[in-house]
């Protein structure tokens, strides 16, 4: 988010970046050896579903780091206010949410919330929630983690599109 708010070169690092992949991906289908055993994802642009090519990782369950970075704190908040002056949308139809990992910055995510005079949505402690990487759920752990988020955040969200369809 800092780059894209920060850097006038954004958007031409993630063009190529774009691009790169494309290539990357034919090559490591067709030609598995050169990509050697390094973990390799693609992500689905239908439905960003992540796609495994080569994997040596091993699954490791969520955790959650409850220590809070003043210094983190203070800039990641300077960086939301700023990009939420320039959305087009009512504050209190934002959703502040993190997606578990392992060592998720629980504890800096709940103090830039509060900081920010809003809350965080974001399920935890959730029984057999792993990642299938050390970074991204596996796909019955993002099921789970998910229908839990939709729970907590769906009276927000449909309080949101009653508000919306009202001013049409």
């Amino acid at each position: 988010m800092k780059t894209v708010l920060r850097d006038p070169n954004a958007r031409n690092l993630y063009e190529m970046k774009r691009r790169w992949q494309g290539v990357h991906q034919l090559i490591c289908k067709v030609f598995t050896a050169l990509c050697g055993n390094n973990y390799v994802i693609f992500r689905s642009r239908e439905t960003g579903v992540y796609i495994k090519r080569i994997s040596k990782t091993k699954p490791a369950p969520v955790s959650y780091d409850e220590i809070i970075s003043p210094a983190v704190v203070k800039d990641e908040t300077a960086v939301a206010t700023t990009f939420f002056s320039h959305q087009d949308v009512k504050r209190e139809c934002i959703i502040l949410t993190m997606v578990p990992t392992v060592e998720t910055e629980i504890g800096n995510a709940n103090a830039i919330a509060r900081a920010l005079g809003m809350d965080l949505i974001a399920p935890e402690n959730m029984e057999r929630i792993q990642t299938f990487d050390g970074s991204h759920l596996d796909q019955p752990s993002a099921e789970r983690w998910s229908r839990a988020f939709l729970q907590a955040a769906s009276s927000r969200i449909q309080s949101c599109l009653e508000k919306q369809r009202a001013t049409r």
